[in-house]
């Protein structure tokens, strides 16, 4: 009974607060804008959400903008939350990406800034802000975002700020195919490489010739508590996984990360772990874990990079990036696990994979990737400038 009403207590709560934060942007105009190209780009603002630490969202967009700033761009970084103070928001930023270039800042500062020849949204929400500042309007698509919220304001306001009239440019071409698909197929969506920082994650040599005679295994699950990293999907495939593997004689250990303070079940949390320790984490394990229900996180690349054969979900942006590069699971554990025991006892599939997968991952990286992006900023200029 109390549990119940603590329930809806909960629920009346989180709705307050999702009705109080709409009215208290009551600012919102979804007017298309009128959006003027500059003669020359040389102050960039990333409209942020905020930086919270070891955030992939917010290190993507710190490495863009530092890459940006070596090319002798002035970058700002503009967050919205402004419950951090700027020593705080700098300090979470440096456990991100611990050498970034630019100037962090709080939104409210920089509104009237008339200086700025582009500004960056980064996110739905951060649209409506961007909005506000004198600028050239891009969007740095980093997730179809709709697909975080319920049917609802937010839900509305994720997918109309897509067809605002600003410059799109995804991370990735799963979040294109999305927004054409979903919104508007006549919208221009201009695509850069998702890449991965190669100096950070180790390529080790595993004896997958040993795990056919391996009793115990480790398996590494990256999960969180958003809906979109299928927190509750990751638990039940661990409980199976961990039942399917006794059955068979065998121990299976489940190690969970990228959420702190979370009591997981089948498993220990580790919680959030710096660059260092996860490449640590991945090299001492048999099988990593994610799910890519939306748009693919940095994290599959990077246990891929360790040459660690990786699970991740069949019907999400996965198999969109990567063919034949992981065991698919759609909930049917008995057809997983059959997989990968059928790797276990014939090694040669966990290697001729890696060997796909290592020629695929040794052609990314982020210089290239934000010299894609620099090449769209000179066509901004180039076109009308």
């Amino acid at each position: 009974m109390l549990k119940k009403l603590l329930s809806k207590l909960i629920n009346k709560y989180r709705e307050k607060r999702a009705n109080d934060s709409i009215l208290s942007m009551d600012w919102i105009d979804v007017k298309n804008i009128v959006n003027v190209k500059p003669k020359q780009i040389k102050n960039i603002v990333f409209v942020i959400p905020g930086i919270s630490a070891y955030s992939g969202g917010i290190t993507s967009i710190l490495r863009l903008g530092t890459y940006l700033s070596k090319k002798n761009y002035n970058v700002t970084y503009a967050s919205i939350n402004e419950s951090k103070s700027v020593n705080e928001t700098e300090a979470d930023a440096k456990l991100c990406l611990a050498d970034f270039i630019g100037t962090i800042t709080h939104f409210s500062k920089i509104v009237d800034n008339k200086n700025f020849d582009i500004v960056i949204a980064t996110s739905t929400v951060t649209v409506y802000y961007a909005m506000r500042i004198h600028g050239y309007k891009m969007t740095f698509v980093q997730d179809y975002e709709p697909y975080f919220e319920q049917a609802g304001d937010w839900h509305f306001l994720a997918a109309k700020s897509y067809d605002l009239g600003f410059h799109m440019v995804s991370l990735g071409a799963w979040n294109k195919s999305m927004i054409l698909k979903q919104i508007n197929e006549n919208l221009q969506v201009d695509v850069i490489t998702f890449p991965y920082e190669k100096s950070e994650y180790s390529l080790i040599e595993r004896d997958f010739n040993a795990y056919k005679d391996k009793n115990e295994f480790k398996l590494c699950i990256y999960i969180r508590e958003t809906p979109r990293r299928l927190p509750g999907i990751c638990q039940l495939i661990a409980k199976k996984l961990q039942e399917k593997f006794e059955e068979y004689g065998k121990k299976l250990e489940v190690l969970y990360f990228g959420s702190n303070n979370t009591i997981y079940k089948y498993g220990k949390n580790l919680g959030q772990l710096n660059k260092s320790q996860l490449n640590c984490l991945y090299q001492s394990c048999d099988f990593g874990m994610v799910a890519s229900y939306t748009n693919i996180s940095l994290v599959p690349y990077e246990m891929m990079a360790t040459g660690l054969p990786i699970i991740e979900i069949k019907n999400g942006s996965f198999p969109f990036f990567f063919e034949d590069a992981a065991f698919l699971f759609d909930l049917d554990y008995d057809a997983l696990f059959e997989e990968l025991k059928t790797a276990i006892n014939n090694p040669i599939i966990f290697i001729n994979r890696n060997i796909k997968i290592q020629k695929i991952l040794e052609k990314l990286s982020w210089e290239d990737t934000a010299e894609e992006f620099v090449g769209i900023l000179n066509n901004v200029v180039a076109i009308d400038g």
